[in-house]
């Protein structure tokens, strides 16, 4: 007897263990190998030494394989962000990504030229027409639609790909409209201004409407006048986004809250392009995303080719 009742009373056990399943039975040893290599645990030799096979040797017998539900710890980081293995998500010393980078000297100088200020985003008026005079006096009026609600409309193509943005209707429910004013180019002398009246703004079921009148400023008449004669041809107007959401299967922004509206101008300038300029900024990054959500998912692809 090894032990007294009164030690077997106390709990005091022998037990009997192996250290290795080869003492295990198959169905055991096949559980255990199949637990083992899915968290990857064991290598490929250890997991053929279980069954009392020949080993392979070399890197590849010391290979481990796991399901991708358990990613190695190597791979965790090209499996989930695309980025270089062996360093923690977390690190604070793994190399970030650099900010954006500034508009060149060339486009810089566009923005200038055109006025364009940084934070701000353009989008051309949708239609503009002068208020016919009467024959009593002279008018330097003219109006026109600034936005209309809940329509698609195509601001910039990428790689063949078509971004849409939609201003939905609701968008300017909280917006600070408090002293727009009418200038040109963006960047031109005031020539109307919400605050003294001589711009008005109207918001319907269809969209945003602006009417001014140019008449009190003789930089304001000269404008209606090359307005007339047709030197002048486009508006457009500035504003600052507080929220907007984007759907990546359409390629399509929705704006629905917009923060402050800045101001409408007359433009001069061909065509011109402040409203691709503008939308270029986030169209490119979320373009971006999606180019790195293919290549994600090719990566993803090729670890399962690898791991089966």
């Amino acid at each position: 007897m090894l032990f007294t009742e009164r030690e077997i009373g106390h709990g005091n056990r022998i037990i009997f263990a192996a250290n290795s399943v080869q003492f295990a039975t198959l169905p055991e040893k096949v559980t255990a190998a199949k637990f083992l290599t899915e968290i990857g645990a064991a290598t490929l030799d250890q997991i053929l030494t279980m069954f009392d096979m020949p080993t392979i040797g070399g890197k590849e017998g010391a290979r481990r394989v796991q399901t991708l539900n358990m990613v190695n710890a190597k791979l965790a980081d090209k499996y989930q962000t695309g980025a270089d293995g062996d360093t923690p998500l977390d690190d604070p010393k793994k190399e970030k990504d650099p900010p954006p980078a500034e508009p060149d000297g060339a486009e810089a100088r566009r923005l200038d030229v055109m006025g364009m200020k940084q934070g701000r985003e353009y989008r051309a008026v949708q239609d503009f027409s002068l208020v016919p005079r009467t024959e009593e006096k002279d008018e330097y009026r003219v109006r026109g639609t600034a936005v209309v609600f809940d329509t698609p409309t195509v601001l910039f193509e990428y790689d063949g790909v078509k971004y849409s943005e939609v201003i939905d209707r609701n968008a300017f429910d909280e917006c600070d409209m408090s002293d727009v004013i009418f200038n040109y180019n963006h960047g031109g002398k005031v020539v109307a201004r919400l605050r003294n009246k001589t711009l008005t703004l109207t918001i319907d079921e269809r969209g945003l409407h602006m009417e001014a009148d140019l008449g009190g400023t003789q930089a304001g008449r000269e404008l209606y006048e090359e307005i007339d004669g047709g030197y002048v041809d486009k508006m457009s107007f500035s504003f600052s986004v507080r929220e907007s959401k984007y759907d990546s299967v359409t390629h399509t922004r929705t704006i629905t809250k917009v923060k402050k509206l800045y101001d409408v101008s007359a433009v001069d300038i061909p065509a011109y392009k402040d409203t691709e300029i503008s939308a270029r900024s986030f169209f490119e990054v979320e373009h971006s995303k999606e180019l790195a959500a293919l290549e994600q998912a090719a990566r993803r692809k090729r670890l399962i080719a690898l791991t089966y």
